[in-house]
């Protein structure tokens, strides 16, 4: 699930369909054309490296004892909810599906004005609730809910919520938003708001004013408890936390660590839901200030380094990912620059498996626009651009009822035809360079594979359809149901961003 990522709008209105959007773009220099590549899905993974041996985090501190916190809901009342401006479009899932049979059971439009970013799904049994933050005017997160039996689905505002948000889901098949959160009176906080019969309840779980705020996963407890992890602050003085509800509705917090904290960090525990919980986090670490390491913490006991970031690799946001297996033995999965790996544990280290073709990339364009080697005006010539690409944030991990941990990431399968034109202004000097769009059969597919003992094995390939680089992706299990959200940004800036869900029955993939 994912990181730091909310007044009314207009009542709901469709607004146009997912579709590619070719627009004529100015080239500035000339970049190569990418060879033809084969199609993802006949490639094998890389070959399993072992990583690091296991090493302390001398960042990590003990657990603190639970501080309750207050329920500001009961003081203030419920919130009323708040329209929106997207509307849920059910689909053919059948038309996700290269092969036959088809596992996807359900194929979900989420359709947004404006721009946006940030995604999340809760599962549930024949249910699941997306989140997803938009930011016009402002940041207000929305809240879809879907009926997967009856088909139906409305959306709606989430009223007193900011940015990050993120909807998490109990282990009945509820749910509830954790955010940023201000109230009436402008009062920012950590909150969390769950959605009841007459509206929204909002409880406080820590005040004090605006401080930067990540969120993480949401985990289980076998003693009924429901907790997430977050991080409040930045830079030295950061503080993970983990806020805690007990069964009979109290929230308390408790500090898991502290010390710089990267990008989207994930929270589990064991398949039966017993034991402490498994916090995977990046951190500074050794050799030097500009590496960083990858560590996974169960409880008090010492943290595993799962993946060591050498200097000049480091990156400003790293998408992380957790699914814990029998033995407390969690999976993690990250989202570099150079693709996804996929890290699982061993008796003293974990194995690192980078995914074949999710290297983060972008559409090349082609040679001629303007650069070294010059146009000659004068001229028009077409050529076409491909390659195969990931995206920052394109993957999540989760764990089915039988056991079964599943990593799902996207790949863009770049294949566009361009015409170039060059010629000289009117009464000018110089030479100035029109690119067209004239094909586009850039496709967009989301991979599902199940991680083995040692190894990852492709399942199955849905094709989405808008071909556009996804910006953010997010699992959520349900018994065999895997519920995926997407979400992408199309070409044009001012198209709507394409929201997606996506349900996947695993029973059917062996």
């Amino acid at each position: 699930m994912l990181d730091a990522s909310d007044t009314p709008v207009a009542t709901d209105t469709p607004v146009a369909t997912d579709t590619p959007v070719a627009t004529d773009t100015p080239v500035a220099t000339d970049v190569p054309v990418t060879t033809d590549v084969a199609d993802a899905g006949d490639v094998p993974v890389a070959t399993d490296v072992p990583v690091t041996t296991d090493v302390a985090d001398a960042g990590d501190v003990p657990v603190t004892t639970d501080v309750p916190v207050t329920t500001d809901g009961a003081m203030t009342g419920l919130l009323a909810p708040l329209p929106s401006a997207c509307a849920v479009a059910f689909e053919d899932a059948a038309a996700l599906c290269r092969t036959t049979p088809c596992a996807a059971t359900a194929n979900v439009a989420l359709r947004c004005p404006g721009n946006g970013f940030s995604v999340s799904v809760a599962a549930g049994t024949n249910r699941a609730r997306v989140a997803y933050t938009d930011n016009q005017g402002g940041f207000h997160p929305m809240y879809a809910a879907l009926d997967l039996a009856a088909r139906t689905g409305s959306v709606e505002m989430i009223p007193s919520g900011n940015w990050p948000a993120r909807v998490i889901s109990t282990r009945d098949g509820g749910d509830y938003v954790t955010s940023f959160s201000a109230d009436a009176s402008d009062r920012e906080a950590m909150a969390v708001l769950t959605r009841e019969a007459g509206g929204w309840r909002r409880v406080v779980i820590e005040g004090g004013g605006y401080v930067p705020i990540t969120l993480g996963d949401g985990a289980h407890r076998a003693d009924g408890r429901e907790s997430f992890v977050y991080s409040r602050g930045e830079g030295p003085t950061s503080t993970i936390k983990a806020a805690t509800r007990a069964p009979d509705g109290t929230w308390s917090t408790s500090t898991l660590g502290d010390g710089p904290v990267f990008g989207r960090f994930a929270l589990e525990t064991a398949p039966d839901y017993t034991g402490d919980l498994m916090l995977a986090r990046w951190r500074f670490g050794m050799p030097t200030a500009t590496a960083r390491t990858l560590f996974v913490s169960t409880g008090a006991a010492t943290p595993r380094s799962a993946y060591v970031q050498t200097p000049g690799t480091s990156e400003d946001f790293n998408h992380v990912s957790l699914a814990a297996r029998a033995g407390n033995s969690p999976v993690a999965a990250i989202g570099l620059d150079d693709g996804v790996h996929v890290l699982i544990p061993g008796a003293t280290a974990y194995t690192d498996t980078l995914v074949a073709n999710t290297a983060r990339g972008q559409d090349a364009l082609c040679p001629g626009g303007g650069g070294t080697p010059p146009v000659t005006c004068g001229t028009t010539r077409t050529c076409t651009a491909r390659g195969t690409f990931g995206a920052r944030g394109s993957h999540g991990l989760a764990r089915t009822a039988d056991g079964r941990v599943w990593l799902v990431y996207t790949q863009q399968l770049l294949d566009r035809d361009y015409q170039i034109v060059a010629g000289r202004p009117m009464g000018g000097p110089g030479c100035s360079v029109n690119v067209t769009t004239v094909a586009d059969r850039t496709r967009t597919e989301l991979v599902v594979a199940e991680v083995g003992a040692t190894s990852l094995t492709e399942r199955a390939r849905f094709v989405m359809a808008d071909g556009a680089l996804s910006s953010d992706l997010d699992v959520d299990a349900s018994g065999a149901s895997l519920m995926i959200a997407r979400l992408a940004e199309l070409e044009d800036p001012s198209a709507a961003p394409v929201l997606r869900f996506v349900a996947v029955d695993t029973s059917t993939l062996r």
